[in-house]
């Protein structure tokens, strides 16, 4: 369909051969399944960075789809077609039965962008950061307001060391220490990078600015640099995939007395291991990691349910050395509290308001917002996690249910009557002027039987079923 051609009220292609809108509407809904038939998690697209273009891209496309409804002339001045669109939540509406892939590792078991752009930062909020007395050592990242006073940060990203913008390694890495809406920087040091904002910097001390432009950094208003939306519903996507994965019997609880003993045990030719958490009561006193296994040969998941979680009162340590292989998933946490506690493994808590009374994480934060005192190490997650393939299986019921008439072919003489040839006289008014008695003779030809038209005009019957696509 390189080309359409409007005549008496119907489509054409350059060959002559009529289409209709179903065929065109079924085709739209096909290439938008067929793009996304196996969809990684991450979704690259939507957390890689962005030039400016593809920034304004994505805006307009997103734009677009707010209204899902299209209009599609039909060649009648007095009637419009409205073919509906269907419309991919990245957030809420997720896949229940989703398919893994790479759950013995045998893909991979190590990178180092598991995460997209978050890979890059130590701490990344998709509201507010808020913090002081403490130091992120990685870099940060809000969509609306970083607001930190005695604070230090990205000074840890290549061990001791800090760079220029035009330096290597950071010429050649992500040359931004904090992006955020607004940057409140007060009595507080950045290293290796400058600022991205979209709304002011006006609060951040004059002498930081200085250091940044000193260091041949930029300081920038610049939106583009983090598309947080986007990245918000992917981390909820991911999220809410990972906990559907089963407990497989790596945690085991038990109960001395008083004290609510957690094991995690390590398997050798395992590859992952799930720990189902109750949020709520994890109330632990003892945590031990038993493991004889390479770092990198294994990934641990913690999958917490429930609203809440609290980390305090419990030595973790046991996993020290192992932090860049776990990772707590906190898809329904709304309340997360960490006093006074060193946590080992990234955090992902997409929804979760994070309050915190000083304490350590080994590791990143990735939450809806975040505020009080805690050193965040910059110690990247660089396990290899599972792909999911979004399962369609019901698709092909659920379409044939909805839109019938895509699977229909018009020129099929078996087809019932009220699916013939679009110039019958008993079709919908969108048709009415295939239908006129003032038509030439030549118009008329598709309502003549089928014996007496020519070998090339019956192509419409071979071509459907290139054009009455199914899919699953």
């Amino acid at each position: 369909m390189d080309e359409l051609v409007i005549f008496e009220g119907l489509f054409h292609d350059i060959d002559g051969d009529p289409i209709t809108i179903d065929l065109i509407a079924s085709y739209l809904r096909k290439t938008q399944l067929e793009s996304n038939q196996s969809i990684n998690i991450l979704g690259e697209p939507f957390i890689s960075n962005y030039s400016d273009d593809e920034s304004k891209s994505e805006s307009d496309s997103e734009s677009d789809n707010e209204n899902n409804v299209q209009e599609v002339d039909d060649g009648d001045d007095d009637v419009v077609e409205e073919v509906v669109e269907d419309n991919y939540d990245d957030g809420d509406n997720i896949d229940e039965n989703p398919i893994p892939d790479n759950f013995d590792g045998s893909i991979c078991k190590t990178d180092d962008d598991p995460l997209g752009i978050i890979s890059n930062f130590g701490a990344f909020s998709f509201g507010d950061f808020i913090a002081y007395n403490s130091d992120v050592q990685g870099r940060i990242a809000a969509k609306n307001l970083v607001d930190v006073s005695s604070y230090a940060i990205n000074q840890e990203v290549y061990g001791s060391k800090r760079y220029k913008c035009n330096e290597s390694p950071l010429k050649n890495d992500f040359q931004f220490a904090v992006v955020a809406g607004t940057v409140k920087i007060v009595n507080s040091g950045l290293s290796n990078g400058g600022i991205a904002y979209s709304n002011n910097v006006d609060q951040t001390d004059e002498s930081l600015k200085e250091n940044i432009i000193n260091n041949g950094c930029s300081i920038i208003n610049d939106s583009s640099i983090v598309n947080f939306d986007a990245v918000e519903k992917q981390m909820n996507t991911l999220s809410q995939n990972i906990s559907k994965l089963e407990d497989n019997g790596a945690g085991v609880y038990s109960q001395d007395g008083g004290n609510k003993i957690l094991n995690v045990n390590i398997k050798k030719g395992q590859y992952i291991h799930i720990i189902d958490v109750d949020g709520p009561n994890f109330n632990l006193n003892t945590f031990k990691f038993n493991t004889s296994v390479k770092a990198d040969e294994f990934l641990v998941i913690f999958n917490v349910k429930g609203s809440s979680m609290i980390f305090s009162n419990c030595e973790y340590g046991s996993m020290n050395g192992y932090a860049h292989r776990v990772i707590w998933n906190m898809p329904d946490v709304t309340s997360l509290n960490i006093g006074n506690v060193r946590v080992y493994g990234t955090i992902l808590a997409p929804k979760a308001y994070v309050q915190t009374n000083y304490g350590n994480i080994q590791g990143q934060i990735i939450c809806k917002n975040f505020n009080g005192p805690l050193q965040v190490d910059w110690i990247q997650f660089k396990a290899c996690l599972p792909s999911f393939t979004p399962n369609h299986e019901n698709e092909d019921n659920e379409d044939d249910k909805t839109n019938p008439e895509v699977y229909i072919d018009e020129n099929d003489d078996d087809q019932p009557e009220t699916n013939n040839d679009e110039n019958d006289e008993y079709q919908p008014e969108t048709y009415n002027d295939e239908n006129n008695e003032d038509q030439p003779e030549t118009d008329n030809d598709d309502d003549d039987d089928d014996k007496d038209q020519p070998e090339t005009d019956n192509d419409d019957d071979d071509d459907t079923s290139t054009r009455n696509w199914k899919w699953g």
